[in-house]
């Protein structure tokens, strides 16, 4: 799917916005005519599950089709102004603005990063039980502004064990009026009777090349290759492409490639400068992204190492640091190196909360070690 100029120009914008803010979503048409369709049957279900890859647009149609909801059908009618044809509410509108201030007395999210009611502390690493207590005596009261009340988990991932479980009550039972969006990166992880409960909407990625337009429409000073470059990193996601871009990610991933091209023989140099680069204070959102580039990486590696194909590499060192890390260990240790490695760039967290330079430093050379058979 390619966008004339101007599709690229709004997408390219509405990805700078938040979820919650953002206006319209390119590349779901599907998704969106299923949600319509939905409503203007007049059985709308009470529970959806969003999933695919993160930052492809999942929150951003999940908060559009929550103040669709809310606003009562939205604003798009038909022809004869019976039914929407589209889930469009405006910035003018009432509840487009009063969502985006957290005011709608109707609406509540649930994330991570919310306050804890029973620890008045955030819950930076999950959703806590007590969180959506709170949300669920929340959908059970009677709607206030509008007909509906509308819940919308960001990640549902993110729930803990006795949060899952919470929810799975409700949704079991649900009040009437009372609308669910669940959105989700790794349905996997989630409890299979809370995807039972729900209707499920599948997003697939954007194309690379759409990815690729997008960036350089809102990054200009982007060359070409690599717009394509971060495009195939991002595996055809516009948020993550743009995170990625935002941290230094790309070059970030040309470090880690030049590193692993000799496993076996690290440059003490370029180590020390990756780890430089990594311990600055206010470097800790590009540390962030090394790491889960480090995690991508090592799973594609063993995707090949396993016989999956070789997918066409980020650019053309890539190609050169997959071969010699294929003719150096088999299989076995690689798996042991990746989970090596990965333990370590996460001892930077608590209760560890080591030093990030000391980290990436250790981590390498406990590749390093691994790589030489000692």
């Amino acid at each position: 799917m390619m966008f004339d100029e101007s599709e690229i120009a709004d997408e390219a914008n509405t990805a700078l916005l938040s979820p919650r803010d953002s206006l319209s979503v390119k590349g779901h048409e599907a998704n969106e005519q299923l949600l319509l369709d939905a409503w203007n049957s007049g059985k709308l279900h009470h529970a959806w599950l969003f999933t695919g890859p993160k930052g492809i647009g999942k929150a951003s149609l999940g908060y559009q089709f929550a103040r669709f909801i809310l606003a009562g059908g939205g604003e798009g009618g038909g022809l004869f102004g019976d039914q929407p044809n589209s889930l469009k509410v405006s910035a003018e509108h009432p509840v487009y603005r009063r969502m985006t201030s957290g005011g709608h007395s109707d609406f509540q999210i649930l994330e991570k990063g919310m306050m804890n009611p029973d620890t008045k502390r955030v819950a930076e690493n999950d959703i806590p039980v007590a969180i959506a207590r709170k949300a669920i005596e929340f959908i059970r009261l009677t709607p206030a502004e509008s007909d509906w009340r509308v819940i919308l988990v960001d990640a549902a991932d993110d729930l803990n064990r006795n949060a899952a479980n919470a929810l799975l009550k409700v949704l079991e039972e649900p009040p009437a009026r009372a609308i669910f969006i669940l959105i989700s990166h790794a349905p996997g992880r989630l409890l299979p009777t809370i995807k039972s409960r729900c209707r499920k909407l599948t997003f697939k990625s954007i194309p690379d090349e759409s990815v690729s337009e997008l960036l350089l429409s809102q990054y200009p000073e982007l060359g070409n290759d690599d717009a394509h470059a971060l495009a195939r990193l991002s595996e055809g996601s516009v948020g993550k492409a743009m995170e990625l871009q935002e941290n230094g990610g790309l070059d970030l991933f040309k470090m880690v490639v030049s590193l692993l091209s000799h496993p076996q023989d690290l440059s003490l140099t370029k180590l020390h400068s990756l780890a430089d680069t990594l311990s600055r204070k206010d470097a800790k959102e590009n540390y962030i992204v090394f790491r889960n580039l480090i995690d991508w990486w090592f799973k594609r590696l063993l995707k090949i190492l396993a016989g999956d194909h070789m997918p066409k590499p980020i650019f053309a060192e890539e190609y050169m640091a997959i071969e010699a890390c294929k003719a150096l260990m088999p299989l076995g240790k690689w798996l042991e190196a990746a989970d090596l490695v990965n333990e370590r760039l996460w001892q930077t967290e608590a209760p560890s909360n080591l030093d990030r330079r000391q980290v990436v430093i250790d981590a390498f050379l406990t590749l390093e070690t691994l790589a030489q058979g000692r």
